[in-house]
């Protein structure tokens, strides 16, 4: 009876173990899924880059190489607003803390809670975190399709203004 008693146990343990993977990954991938869409709102304000270039600013320790960069970047070329800024930068430290942790956290625990409260726009009694990033991550995300679908409609009409011209 013990052995199944010690199954049981063992069961529930790797549950949660899953359950609180599931939320780091949350965590860890939507903030990178952000990342890329940054990068991408970027190349909108640049010059047609080679793949080496983007390589040198973009990966390792280029100049926007970080999650941080791209924000601050981001921030400053008014492709997102100060309340955005300021919401990607409480993702990237909630990112940060899943990524970091040498122990399975999830979104109720005090150390990733603890970053929440910098969002302006939680409201009281807030209680499910978990779907509250994953709001944060999608309106960012709508924003930036937005912005980068805004970009290249108007390098398309240039474009078609170039071909047109004597």
């Amino acid at each position: 009876m013990s052995n199944l008693s010690e199954q049981i146990t063992e069961l529930i343990s790797n549950i949660r173990a899953l359950q609180a993977r599931t939320h780091a990954e949350i965590g860890v991938v939507g903030a990178a899924i952000i990342e890329e869409q940054l990068l991408r709102a970027l190349l909108t304000k640049m010059r047609p880059l080679s793949g080496e270039m983007k390589k040198r600013l973009f990966d390792g320790y280029g100049p926007l190489g970080s999650f941080s960069a791209k924000i601050d970047l981001s921030y400053a070329l008014q492709l997102i607003n100060k309340d955005q800024y300021d919401d990607l930068t409480v993702i990237r430290r909630i990112r940060n803390q899943f990524g970091h942790s040498m122990s399975l956290v999830n979104f109720d625990k005090p150390e990733i809670r603890e970053h929440f409260k910098h969002f302006k726009t939680l409201q009281a009694g807030e209680t499910d975190y978990r779907a509250f990033y994953l709001r944060k991550l999608q309106e960012i995300d709508r924003h930036l399709d937005n912005a980068i679908g805004e970009a290249d409609q108007s390098s398309d009409s240039q474009s078609s203004a170039e071909q047109h011209a004597p």
